[in-house]
């Protein structure tokens, strides 16, 4: 088993890429496009890994330098915990079909996730008088304090679109910290303000978002709060020394999902193939994969074995993924919450079998 690269084990750097990771109203906007988030991935594991690598994942994931995608496929079907058998109670289910939506939920399962994930932070943040000073690891130049601080402003910016079923973003006059409040004060004031307006929420509300569909019902804000809040969870477990403790497999298979979701990355149907894809993108920009100055981009097979059907190959020259086992250059599998945490630059050290020769 190959052990995970050092830029891409500790990566936390990423995070300040995403649109979802700004404080808009106290920051200038930085880059924020979750696409190159994934290409960095991509990249950083490919330089590892592959280019060509003719070994193959046990289980049917062949290596090689270009994606063929067979005929098997699996649809994912990721439901609660306890959830029933009917595509009501799936976890993220677009009567669409379409992967740049996010379906009906369990509204009242995520909200106690996003409760419990944030009560987490908090805990950890009040555990001592200088609790707020420990430095965070995998958000580079931030301590605790920082980091809660930015999830009250998180809350506090979503909050603040959801109560009032906004077209677009807020503006500068969003409400701001008290003076006087204590960052956690702040954090659980946000937390409780913005669970009780996702619950109160019509369903049939159009609510502005950042993702590919806007805008859209709440589902999409309580999805992106579940996940903010849980990612730094584990970042506020780590500043702590504390144990990073797991999140539901779906959940956390739920996790990569939306990330493709919010890449704007196009899945993929099982009567398609992914290679055909990459053509198509080079003929956008004007050129032919065989004429391409640069190597084309490796693929990336991610396989969570904890969860049926839970496997991506995804393609950063075609902006587009497969969810079934496909030809790749580089395969990682392991548990969902391992696969999840690598995705966005948090440790899994020891949780994950990668496939490729080391280049």
């Amino acid at each position: 088993m190959a052990a995970l690269p050092a830029e891409v084990k500790h990566s936390g750097e990423l995070l300040t890429n995403l649109l979802f990771e700004l404080d808009l109203f106290e920051q200038p906007q930085r880059d924020s496009n979750p696409c190159l988030h994934l290409e960095r991935v991509v990249s950083l594991a490919s330089r590892r890994w592959g280019r060509g690598a003719q070994s193959s994942e046990p289980g049917g994931s062949e290596l090689g330098r270009r994606p063929s995608l067979g005929a098997t496929h699996r649809s994912v079907d990721l439901r609660w915990p306890g959830a029933g058998e009917g595509t009501e109670n799936c976890l993220w289910w677009t009567a669409s079909g379409r992967s740049d939506q996010t379906g009906p939920m369990e509204r009242t399962d995520a909200i106690a996730v996003i409760n419990r994930e944030g009560e987490r932070v908090l805990e950890l943040a009040r555990m001592s008088n200088d609790a707020l000073a420990a430095p965070v690891p995998t958000c580079p130049g931030w301590d605790l304090g920082d980091l809660v601080k930015h999830l009250g402003n998180v809350y506090n910016w979503a909050g603040t679109v959801v109560a009032g079923c906004l077209q677009a973003p807020p503006g500068k006059d969003i409400e701001r910290r008290p003076g006087g409040m204590s960052t956690p004060d702040w954090m659980a004031d946000r937390l409780g303000r913005l669970t009780a307006t996702l619950a109160a929420t019509p369903s049939d509300a159009l609510i502005w978002n950042f993702g590919p569909v806007s805008p859209s019902p709440v589902d999409f804000w309580c999805r992106r709060q579940l996940h903010e809040t849980a990612i730094h969870r584990v970042d506020a477990e780590l500043a702590a020394g504390a144990t990073v403790t797991a999140l539901e497999p779906d959940l956390a298979a739920d996790t990569v999902a939306e990330l493709l979701m919010l890449a704007r990355y196009a899945e993929v149907p099982p009567e398609r193939e992914l290679a055909a894809e990459r053509e198509l993108a080079a003929e956008r920009a004007g050129r032919t994969s065989a004429g391409a100055k640069e190597p084309l981009p490796a693929t990336l097979h991610l396989h969570a074995e904890d969860v049926e059907g839970a496997e991506w190959t995804i393609d950063t020259e075609a902006k587009a993924y497969a969810r079934r086992h496909a030809r790749s250059e580089v395969a990682i599998r392991g548990n969902a919450w391992a696969l999840a945490r690598w995705c966005w630059g948090r440790p899994a050290d020891g949780e994950l079998e990668i496939f490729g020769d080391p280049v």
